[in-house]
């Protein structure tokens, strides 16, 4: 944390698809063919 905290790591750059929970069967397709990391994000209501 104290890495990201200071501007070290760059998580946001480790991430290679940003996906809703909706479209969580292209996260587990991206995973397995093409994605590095895919954050699965759900909306706050």
């Amino acid at each position: 944390m104290n890495l990201w905290k200071s501007g070290k790591l760059d998580l946001d750059g480790m991430i290679s698809h940003r996906i809703a929970l909706d479209e969580i069967n292209l996260g587990f397709e991206n995973c397995e063919t093409r994605g590095i990391r895919t954050v699965v994000e759900v909306a706050s209501t």
